[in-house]
């Protein structure tokens, strides 16, 4: 799997054991917050924490399969807000902005059925207005894929669980 440098990674990265989010640490004991707590945002909170829920990686093909995954979970503009721009980013190489980048041929049937099924089973919507992400960010990954009914991905597959045993 191949998994970016920044996003997921980072965010990963300053993980507790196998908690949800970034601890209180500091960067080299130096008493400054960790970048992961410097540079949270509410903008991209709810996307990274569904790579993290979701298991899948930042490759153009996780990319597509976690946007399906939460269209079928944040059911509000699921076609024009998920499914057609990582079609154009990912699969057709259309760059759509300067964040997105674009590849070819990421679009895999049967992935994206299983991820559309998988989002459709979890009872949380992690782009909606009442899930807070800093309520969870101390709480067990295993604990919270439960409590929102997050499918199991084949564990070979989970990007999220290999970065934690890392």
């Amino acid at each position: 799997m191949s998994i970016s440098p920044g996003g997921i990674r980072r965010w990963v990265s300053y993980l507790p054991d196998r908690s949800a989010g970034p601890s209180g640490r500091t960067t080299g004991g130096t008493g400054t917050p960790s970048p992961a707590i410097r540079t949270a945002s509410t903008r991209n909170t709810p996307h990274d924490s569904t790579h993290v829920l979701s298991g899948y990686d930042t490759s153009p093909h996780g990319e597509l399969l976690v946007s399906t995954l939460t269209a079928a979970m944040h059911k509000q503009e699921a076609m024009s807000g998920h499914i057609l721009p990582v079609i154009f980013s990912w699969h057709l190489g259309i760059q759509l902005n300067p964040v997105a980048k674009r590849a070819t041929g990421a679009f895999d049937p049967e992935a994206f059925w299983l991820a559309w099924d998988r989002g459709s089973e979890i009872n949380v919507d992690t782009f909606g207005p009442s899930w807070e992400f800093w309520s969870v960010i101390h709480a067990e990954l295993a604990e919270l894929r439960k409590r929102y009914a997050v499918p199991p991905l084949d564990p070979s597959a989970d990007a999220t669980l290999a970065l934690l045993s890392a």
